[in-house]
């Protein structure tokens, strides 16, 4: 007997094909929304980072130029020298993905954060503070201060994210103690509560912060110092105003911990162990 597929193999294949095979190839604008997504973790930027972070992750170089200059010619990017942004209205920048061998579990970290109670006046003088982090990461990663530094700004970065790791205080008037573990054993620290409440904030207002942040922020400079304004103004509080010297339902170094991700990000350039660096797109504009 015959086999049924073998004598009806040409109209089996154009039926499987029509059924089947465009639903195998993306179409442009599936091609674009995938990459639309993934730039979003990115800054929202192409540039040499993540353009071989985007072909690292399976997207074409010939796919990812086409699709800058479709939004340059539209006029929803923006090239800033060697980086291309996107649009607000096209593009929500997204936390990043960041990495860390090290967690707010690791003992290496523990031991070098005990909890404590400094028996101060306040709720920021108890509980679980890394107070020499660089120090420890460069000694964790064998004397060599660059990755010590690098690998401290990925724990620090990731801890904030997750919310294992704050810098917390409700007061610009207060600095707090040192990088603060909150979760595990950590988490019975008075102020746990309230560090809580500043958290949601990190993810639901990142876009924003860069935005504003790089409005203000010539690439080529240092940060704008009102980056711990934005940070408060974010929660809804004026941290200049007077009356807002305690105003205990906000993190007033917001803007410190959301500038510690971009760091992480690796938005800086020039950035180790012993420079500062400077900030990249998209978190500053070129001038003219």
């Amino acid at each position: 007997m015959n086999n049924v597929f073998e004598n009806s193999r040409p109209g089996f294949a154009r039926f499987i094909w029509l059924a089947f095979g465009s639903a195998l190839m993306a179409s442009p604008a599936v091609a674009g929304g995938r990459l639309e997504e993934f730039i979003a973790s990115h800054g929202c930027t192409f540039g040499p980072q993540s353009e071989a972070a985007a072909v690292a992750a399976g997207f074409e170089p010939g796919e990812i130029a086409e699709f800058v200059e479709m939004h340059l010619e539209d006029g929803t990017a923006q090239r800033e020298r060697s980086w291309v942004v996107l649009g607000e209205d096209v593009c929500k920048i997204r936390l990043p993905t960041i990495q860390s061998k090290w967690s707010a579990t690791s003992p290496e970290v523990r031991e070098n954060a005990p909890y404590v109670d400094l028996n101060g006046e306040d709720d920021l003088s108890e509980g679980c503070f890394l107070t020499d982090g660089v120090a420890l990461f460069t000694k964790l990663c064998g004397g060599d201060i660059d990755a010590g530094f690098d690998a401290y700004i990925d724990f620090v970065g990731a801890g904030i994210i997750s919310g294992d790791v704050r810098f917390y205080s409700p007061s610009p008037l207060k600095t707090p103690y040192g990088i603060q573990i909150t979760s595990g054993d950590c988490a019975r620290a008075p102020n746990t509560a309230a560090i809580a409440k500043s958290h949601p904030f990190i993810e639901s207002h990142f876009d924003e912060f860069v935005h504003r942040v790089a409005a203000h922020t010539q690439c080529g400079e240092q940060l704008s110092y009102l980056s711990s304004q934005i940070g408060a103004e974010i929660q809804g509080v004026d941290i200049s105003a007077p009356e807002s010297a305690d105003a205990e339902q906000i993190n007033a170094y917001l803007g410190f911990e959301l500038g510690i991700i971009t760091m992480a990000a690796g938005w800086y350039e020039g950035m180790s162990g012993t420079e500062k660096g400077v900030p990249r797109p998209p978190l500053c504009h070129f001038p003219g």
